[in-house]
């Protein structure tokens, strides 16, 4: 009880300084501009601004304030791996089964199969091998591609019998998406299985992870989830090796701050996560929100709900940051991210109808709020950048037509006000990442020359792509305000590279008025009073270009030596394997032209 209390009593402190940093760093910046506004005395424009600002800088100062947790529970040179002392385990004559699922939506057959059969292979050395299940859950709409999904898992169980099973099937229907494709599976057969695995279509595992997380279940029946934390393996793009890079050198310290302060009330990330599967049936069962989409109907984010309803439950609900083994991909363009933000952004700005929902934990509620506010906060940024500018061009042009010393000192006043906030900014956005690179780069790779160069060509690119996706957001909260639905979409994961008019055709209402807006300030002002503009406007007006290469494929030798630097042995031998596998099923499958497979499969129902 006291070891409860005393957990119980640092979790608030740490909450405390989670929540209590970043209102203070908002007050303290709204402060300092407002004082300076105020020299020429204070307008409604000016209130809004600051308004505008504070509430912006809040999420900047959350998303610092979890780094700088994370630093200060991160031990030096601390690593986990799968292999530690299960002895408590090893007692246990545990026979429960688990399900390791994979929902499908038109993706490429091969690929899923190929991550697949690398960790069935992985698995079939382990003695745990003999309780997991392989489901691949398709709700692929397309015949062909289905057709392909149920030879390759014929030709696999074919080709290796004594490996674990593997099931398929698809739903005639793909009622609710993904949670309604897992919830048909629990309906179906989860009474057979103590636990699953839920997986997207490119995630994969190392078999000594999939063992652990079964064992951490076996030994811990409160626990009704277990997430980890997947790295991204990205595509041989620049986005591509630019998130693989942030993702190895960041997100386990962001992940030691996220876990630190949600404590028993972790997140589910929709994938890479060990469920116990009578606590989901039992709890989980979704609604559909009243009204049509983008605010009603299925929710989208249902992944951050299920956690919650878990956590109401009173099942706990972890995130473990420690535990490597665990791989996703990404998109391979600036225009692929967009997409899937999109379909998150709606997603989240569901979850605003469900914060008062009965029975929640006040930490659920907040992430309710925090995950809406992610987005929210790309228009309040534009919004105090526009209405800025605006100020701007307002008193240049005051001065040129009365060539009022009062207006010409308040514009200098403006563009060194604006400076200042752009440098602090900055520091808010990028500082974090420079304390967890001087206290990481031994660790992962031990180059100081390498990791420095790699650093400095992340913070190049995110320079360039910030700006372009917070407009990229900015316009997803507007067309959800308006009311229109981004559906459920195909997910394209290869690196293929953007034609520059395709760039531009998806840009253009970000690039041309920030062309307009620079030229309009420096006619009127000259050049020194757009130079403020140019972190943004420029970035802006640069768009198209910068869309563009984020698409470019790297050539191998390079991609190789991203790999050999920051990936982990583990990872590169992982992704050789599918890579053979991949090739290996490509070239022995075939399927024949107008071939189908269908199944008439009643529509999930999960009531909870």
């Amino acid at each position: 009880m006291a070891a409860s209390l005393s957990s119980n009593g640092a979790l608030f402190w740490w909450r405390a300084f989670a929540l209590g940093l970043p209102v203070l760093v908002a007050a303290l910046t709204s402060y300092l501009w407002l004082s300076a506004l105020a020299t020429d005395g204070l307008s409604f424009l000016d209130w809004l601004r600051t308004a505008l600002l504070f509430l912006g800088v809040l999420w900047l100062g959350w998303g610092a304030s979890v780094a700088l947790i994370g630093v200060a529970v991160s031990g030096a040179g601390r690593r986990a791996h799968p292999e530690t002392d299960h002895s408590q385990v090893l007692t246990l004559p545990r026979h429960d089964r688990c399900a390791l699922v994979i929902p499908v939506y038109n993706e490429d057959a091969d690929a899923v199969y190929a991550r697949l059969d690398v960790m069935r292979q992985q698995l079939a050395k382990l003695a745990v091998s003999s309780r997991i299940d392989f489901h691949v859950l398709s709700d692929s709409t397309r015949d062909d591609v289905a057709e392909k999904e149920r030879r390759l898992a014929e030709h696999l169980l074919a080709e290796t019998p004594d490996g674990p099973a593997i099931y398929y099937r698809r739903r005639a229907q793909n009622t609710a998406g993904k949670a309604g494709n897992v919830a048909e599976f629990l309906e179906r057969s989860g009474g057979a299985y103590e636990t699953m695995i839920v997986l997207d279509a490119d995630s994969l595992m190392s078999g000594d992870t999939i063992k652990h997380m079964i064992e951490v279940m076996d030994r811990e029946p409160q626990l009704g989830l277990l997430q980890t934390l997947p790295i991204i393996h990205g595509a041989p793009s620049v986005l591509g090796v630019v998130l693989q890079f942030s993702s190895a050198a960041y997100s386990r310290v962001f992940a030691r701050g996220l876990a630190k302060l949600q404590g028993a009330t972790g997140p589910f990330w929709g994938h890479n996560a060990i469920i116990r599967t009578r606590a989901f049936a039992e709890c989980c069962g979704l609604p559909s929100l009243e009204g049509p989409a983008p605010f009603g109907g299925h929710i989208l984010s249902h992944d951050t709900v299920e956690a919650a309803l878990l956590a109401r439950g009173g099942w706990e609900v972890r995130l473990e940051p420690e535990l490597e083994g665990s791989y996703e991909e990404a998109p391979a363009n600036l225009l692929g991210y967009a997409a899937r933000d999109r379909r998150w952004c709606q997603g989240n700005i569901q979850h605003l109808r469900l914060v008062a929902a009965k029975g929640l934990s006040p930490w659920s509620r907040l992430s309710f709020l925090l995950g809406a506010y992610a987005y929210l906060a790309a228009p309040l940024w534009l919004g105090f950048i526009a209405l800025s500018a605006f100020d701007l061009l307002r008193a240049e042009v005051g001065v040129m037509e009365a060539g009022n010393a009062n207006e010409a000192s308040y514009a200098q006043a403006l563009q060194v006000n604006n400076t200042l906030l752009i440098i602090g900014v900055f520091v808010l956005l990028f500082g974090p990442r420079l304390l967890i690179a001087l206290r990481r780069w031994r660790e992962l790779t031990g180059n100081i020359s390498a990791f420095a160069l790699a650093f400095s060509g992340e913070l190049a690119f995110m320079f360039f792509a910030a700006p372009c996706l917070m407009a990229f957001q900015a316009r997803a909260i507007f067309e959800i305000a308006l009311g229109r639905d981004c559906g459920w979409t195909i997910q394209h994961r290869d690196g293929g590279g953007l034609r520059f008019s395709d760039c531009l055709s998806a840009c253009w209402w970000i690039c041309i008025p920030a062309v307009f807006a620079l030229v309009a300030i420096i006619w009127i002002g000259g050049a020194q009073a757009a130079l403020w503009l140019l972190p943004v406007f420029g970035v802006f007006a640069l768009s198209p270009f910068v869309v563009m290469i984020s698409s470019k494929k790297l050539s191998d030798p390079v991609r190789q030596k991203t790999l050999q630097a920051f990936a982990s042995e583990e990872e590169n031998s992982l992704y050789a394997s599918f890579n053979d596998a991949k090739s290996r099923l490509a070239l022995q499958l075939q399927v024949p032209e107008g071939a189908s497979q269908t199944a008439n499969i009643k529509p999930a129902k999960l009531n909870g």
